[in-house]
């Protein structure tokens, strides 16, 4: 029995019968020879670099991505460089992008903006009579905003000059108005509960006129909640006194494409919520995508699947390994010859690619359910289930543990690997010197902005204070660098502070009344006087230094009476007195450790630092290093489980996909247990997991009763 796997079937506590749509898995009618259609895992997100602020609209302008983030407008270049064009203010909401001949316009936080690129001039306009701007087009030479009562344009020969007496209206209907668009050169007013058609007709007042007989009877919930899609409007909303639904409107009509589920799924938020949700259309190889950006989801209405297929094509898209959350890429923007991409809940920029499955880096859930499989009210036993699937798509290095380590003093970038989620990063600031100078104090070492161990300070007439760095804490972890001794007096010097452990301090160093102490939870001793202080290891924690200027988790012992300091982040040992040096100095202090699991964006650039030791020469503390490594993974699985009610699932059962480059891995369940009347079943597993999946065969022996 071959059994459909474009949607499927379940149950809630009501009586009704839901439908599950694929999550993560893009519906492709195509015949295979296998099937007639197929599941593709969605496209998975790369991360390129930062920008000032969360992504709040984007728009290709003349072979430029220009986007607003935070309150700031930038351009994105191809490798995801983000440079800064001025300030346009951000209430947190979706901003509208649109553009002349000339001037690029921008409505965000009320206002107009104007960017031009060829004088470099961000300006606003200022005008009292604009109003406040809700959202702007620009047609016929004009720019039209609204401020939820009238259509405001600007004058033809200044964008920023308006006259009150040209004001227009929506008004066949005293509903708000929360949107224009453009459409055939005609302007949308997008109310509540209607929509009106305009057209430039000149005159010396409003040029534009209500065309009599185009007006739509339902309107638009928010001012994003539409857009241009397949030569009409699309839109949330609906008529007066009903529920939100999802249309395409044109031609005085609107049709639904919002099925019954779709709609149930809407019912879940408030129309506040609804209010600031975004429509954003992708037209991309076969596909006409809709897509329809909710608080904790995004649904996709494919229109071209739904032509080829004769029934309205849906599907899920989420950044979650559990349930749904937001999706973590909206504001979609050919450019560069790529799909450029931005986060709405993060500075991370970068763009969309089909090589992978995960969202910046992190792995996320897919799922896809059957219809009810239904023998006439007798039972069935289920022997196989198999998969026809395309697998091995993953690679060695996906799979793989790494590592990745920086201990030269000096700046470094690292670029996570494109399907990276995680990773543990350790930090070892440098050893300060024993010269007393502003150069003799440890450099701090920082791996971007997310973890920094500092220096030790240099040894004087005191000694050096050990190293600290980012606070430790429920996530980050590690010890300060013990500090130097004092020198005595003016012909005794004091030893150099030990480098700071995993789970504790550096020893501090030692002088001829104090003696020095040993390191604690991995961390390097304190070196006694004429020595140094211990180096620290960068592989782990180990054992703590004991013996003077003994090193701790693998760092290298001090060399006393050698000027040598111990690798990674030793403190120097004090300068004595001699025929070159008048008095004798304190010893450096240790540089610190910390270490956390980071959470990073896969394909993400992350700047490195490596801080140098305190001082030059003789009397020198040892430079810091940073180590990144995240641990290999075991062969993705795939996950199914049944339903006899659509409600209660039975135990599930795994399988693995098979290794890199396994093209020809047969995915198989046998013994699938029995039905009594009908049965679900249902797949999941993760982007790890980046498969395609052609068809469910299933072997059934139906029983007589």
């Amino acid at each position: 029995m071959q059994i459909p796997l474009l949607n499927g079937i379940f149950t809630d506590s009501s009586p009704d019968v839901r439908t599950s749509y694929p999550v993560n898995l893009v519906p492709v009618p195509k015949a295979s020879g296998v099937s007639n259609e197929y599941l593709r895992p969605a496209d998975g997100l790369i991360a390129q670099g930062t920008g000032p602020g969360a992504d709040r609209g984007g728009i290709n302008w003349d072979g430029v991505c220009y986007r607003v983030m935070g309150s700031k407008l930038v351009t994105v270049s191809s490798t995801g460089a983000v440079t800064i064009l001025g300030d346009v203010g951000d209430d947190g909401k979706q901003v509208t992008l649109d553009y002349s001949f000339e001037l690029l316009g921008i409505a965000s936080n009320g206002n107009l903006f104007f960017w031009d690129p060829a004088t470099s001039v961000l300006t606003q306009n200022v005008d009292p009579d604009l109003g406040v701007v809700l959202d702007v087009v620009w047609v016929d030479g004009y720019w039209m905003t609204t401020d939820g009562e009238f259509l405001v344009v600007t004058e033809l020969t200044n964008p920023l000059d308006v006259n009150p007496l040209k004001y227009g209206s929506s008004e066949v209907d005293p509903d708000p108005v929360v949107a224009v668009l453009k459409l055939r050169n005609e302007i949308y007013a997008l109310n509540r509960h209607t929509i009106e058609v305009f057209d430039n007709v000149g005159g010396d007042f409003f040029p534009f006129g209500r065309i009599d007989g185009a007006q739509i009877e339902k309107g638009c919930v928010g001012t994003h909640a539409c857009c241009n899609f397949i030569e009409s409007i699309a839109f949330l909303g609906g008529g007066m006194n009903e529920a939100p639904g999802i249309y395409l409107g044109g031609n005085a009509s609107a049709i639904k494409i919002s099925t019954q589920e779709v709609d149930e799924i809407l019912a879940l938020f408030t129309e506040a919520q609804l209010s600031l949700c975004k429509l954003e259309a992708r037209n991309d190889r076969t596909h006409l995508h809709l897509y329809v950006h909710l608080p904790d989801r995004t649904l996709v209405y494919d229109a071209s699947a739904s032509e080829a297929t004769k029934q309205q094509i849906w599907f899920t898209l989420t950044s979650t390994l559990e349930g749904f959350s937001r999706y973590r890429a909206q504001n979609w923007v050919w450019c560069h010859d790529k799909w450029l991409v931005a986060d709405p809940l993060s500075a991370t920029v970068g763009y969309a690619t089909d090589t992978i499955g995960s969202h910046w880096g992190q792995d996320v859930r897919w799922e896809f359910g059957t219809l009810m499989a239904y023998n006439g009210s007798k039972g069935a036993v289920v022997h196989e289930l198999e998969l026809a699937a395309l697998t091995g798509a993953i690679t060695y290095e996906q799979l793989a543990a790494g590592s990745a380590e920086f201990t030269t003093p000096g700046t470094y970038s690292w670029t996570a690997p494109a399907w990276l989620g995680s990773a543990t990063v350790v930090c070892v600031g440098g050893g300060g010197g024993s010269i007393l100078s502003v150069t003799d104090n440890g450099q701090d070492t920082s791996f971007g902005t997310l973890l920094t161990a500092g220096g030790g300070t240099c040894g004087g007439t005191l000694g050096g204070v050990g190293g600290a760095g980012t606070p430790l804490g429920a996530t980050v972890f590690g010890g300060d660098g013990g500090n130097g001794a004092d020198r005595t007096d003016s012909d005794n010097p004091g030893g150099g502070g030990g480098a700071g452990g995993y789970s504790g301090n550096g020893g501090n160093g030692g002088n001829d009344l104090v003696a020095f102490t040993a390191g604690t939870g991995g961390a390097a001793a304190g070196g006694a006087k004429f020595s140094g202080g211990g180096g620290v290891g960068i592989l782990g924690e180990g054992a703590s230094g004991a013996a003077s200027g003994q090193g701790g988790s693998g760092g290298t012992n001090a060399n006393p009476g050698g000027n040598t300091a111990g690798v990674y982040g030793g403190g120097a040992e004090g300068r004595p007195y001699s025929s070159k040096f008048s008095t004798a100095r304190g010893g450096g202090g240790g540089g610190g450790l910390r270490w956390s699991v980071l959470t990073l964006a896969g394909g993400a650039t992350y700047p490195v630092v490596v801080g140098a030791g305190g001082g030059s020469g003789n009397f020198s503390g040892r430079g810091g290093a940073v180590r990144v490594s995240w641990p290999g993974k075991n062969l993705p699985r795939i996950f199914t489980s049944y339903s006899l009610d659509g409600q209660t699932w039975s135990q599930e059962q795994a399988i693995s996909i098979g290794g890199p480059g396994d093209r020809s891995k047969r995915l198989v369940w046998r013994r699938q247990g029995f039905m009594r009347n009908f049965r679900m079943q249902r797949f999941r597993g993760d982007s790890a997991a980046h498969v395609t999946f052609l068809r469910i065969e299933a072997q059934i022996e139906a029983l007589a009763y």
